[in-house]
Formats: structure tokens, C-alpha cells, sequence
């Protein structure tokens, strides 16, 4: 846990950022941003120190799973062929079908937090932290690469890749909410004499 002073005067910053990225991957090509805010707040007034800041992102986050097949597991043709899969191996090295991404995420955080502190005298000092955390992240667009001989996309079905068949189950394609909540308190005591 990284520490730091407490202001001895009025301390005010405020300030805001932009994030750019271009994300590549297999038949994936998106441009995504960020933005970031931060505000704080901290002053002494006699032997009491005060301190609280707001900081919260909003972000695009690059897709990170994505939908496949082994390449092992085709089937006799069905007729239905699509195209636009991309391929490459897995990890034990087997050859495989690059179906879609999962899609990129929109996610949300904010941080509340607020320091109290008391200076008993000039080296004996009691501190109260509170924080609060609560983050969201949505997935809501999978794309799919594939599409049938009309350029219609295609989300699941029995379908023909590269001469063999394959079956693409319809909760291949899914979205996703999750949502958190963090409290934390802690309570600090330091004493440091001149003397050691």
C-alpha cells in the first residue's frame, strides 16, 4: 500500500485525459477511447489534515476471448459454407478456426476517497481512510466473422468451413453486465520522536 503526506496547505488539482488505440486482431479492427478525470481536495486547518479526491474511467477495452474451433473436430459437409473465419493454433499447437470476438467492453470505474488525520503534536499523528470503488462492465457486441454466400452474418448454426462441418451453438454469441462494489476503512496511528 503506497502511502502519502498530507497536505500542510491547500492543495486543489483537477485535470482530464483522452486515450486513443487503434486494437488489430485476427479479422477484428476497432478504434477505441478512454477518458480519465481526477479531482482532489486537501488542507489543514490547526491539527487536523483533510484530504478526498474523485477520480473515474471510462473506457472501450479490446476484446480479450475469442470464439473457436479446432480444426480436428470437422465434421462431413452440411452445404451451408461460410466464410470470413481467420486460423491460426492453439496452444498445444493444433490447428483451429478463429469464429468472432466476444467484442470490446465499456467499462466504468469510480474511486471516492477521504482522509482525516489529527496532529497530537509534532511528530505523534492518528489518520482515518475511507474509500469506495464501484466499477460496471458491459460486453453487448459480438462480432462474428462469419458470413453465408449472401454476406449475411452468421451467429450459429451447422455450418461448412474449409470442406468440413462444424456445429456453432447459439450461446456461442453472448453478453455480459457485471458490477462491483468495494468499501474499505482503516484506521493509522505514527509516533516518531526526534530522539528515534
Amino acid at each position: 500500500m503506497l502511502t502519502t503526506e498530507l497536505p500542510d496547505e491547500t492543495e486543489i488539482t483537477a485535470n482530464t485525459s483522452y486515450i486513443f488505440q487503434n486494437y488489430r486482431q485476427y479479422k477484428t479492427d476497432d478504434d477505441l477511447g478512454a477518458y480519465t478525470t481526477h479531482l482532489s481536495y486537501g488542507d489543514k486547518f490547526g491539527k487536523f489534515h483533510i484530504f478526498g479526491l474523485y477520480d473515474r474511467l471510462e473506457s472501450e477495452a479490446y476484446p480479450v476471448s475469442f470464439a473457436t474451433q479446432l480444426k480436428s473436430a470437422g465434421g462431413a459437409p452440411s452445404g451451408n459454407t461460410v466464410y470470413g473465419w481467420d486460423q491460426d493454433h492453439d496452444r498445444s499447437g493444433a490447428d483451429r478456426y478463429i469464429l468472432c470476438s466476444y467484442g470490446y467492453s465499456d467499462v466504468t470505474t469510480d474511486l471516492l476517497k477521504l482522509r482525516l488525520a489529527y496532529d497530537f503534536n509534532s511528530y505523534t499523528q492518528a489518520e482515518i481512510n475511507f474509500g469506495y470503488l464501484t466499477g460496471e462492465r458491459n460486453i453487448g457486441d459480438p462480432e462474428t466473422y462469419l458470413t453465408d454466400n449472401a454476406g449475411n452474418k452468421v451467429y450459429s448454426g451447422t455450418v461448412d468451413i474449409d470442406g468440413q462441418s462444424y456445429t456453432i451453438s447459439d450461446s456461442q454469441f453472448y453478453y455480459q453486465e457485471m458490477e462491483h462494489e468495494e468499501y474499505m476503512t482503516s484506521v493509522s496511528f505514527k509516533s516518531e520522536p526526534d530522539e528515534g
